[in-house]
């Protein structure tokens, strides 16, 4: 839901994409809190969805153009957001979402593991000339 509204109905407050993206944002923050002991500072809703719109809006656009400055982009993209997105561990693993968010969360962590993995590659082979 946050995928296909995030960039159509942002106007100047968040709506909609605030009012979804907030409480996963506060159960995330107080997970992070509970589990390091390190408190979360205090930050706006409506400037993380436009953190998240940056990161993938130049991060694709550089990407495209063959940059590593956009492969960097967009992998702190998923690295900082996936968690929040796919909130899985929030739900017991009977019901429905529990299995569509672990779905989708495995699938962005399997194309993240496989582009590290292919830099990693072409890193090696560029050493081996």
């Amino acid at each position: 839901m946050i995928s296909s509204c995030r960039y159509l109905e942002f106007g100047t407050d968040g709506r909609l994409v605030v009012k979804v993206l907030e409480p996963k944002l506060n159960v995330f923050t107080k997970l992070i809190t509970f589990k390091t002991g390190i408190k979360v500072p205090e930050f706006y809703t409506k400037h993380v969805v436009v953190a998240m719109i940056v990161l993938q809006g130049f991060g694709g656009v550089a990407f495209i153009f063959g940059s590593y400055l956009g492969a960097i982009l967009l992998a702190m993209h998923q690295l900082v957001f996936t968690h929040v997105l796919n909130d899985f561990y929030n739900y017991d693993v009977d019901e429905t979402e529990f299995s569509q968010l672990f779905s989708k969360f495995t699938q962005v962590i399997t194309l993240f593991a496989s582009f590290i993995l292919s830099k990693i590659v072409s890193f090696l082979d560029f050493k081996m000339l």
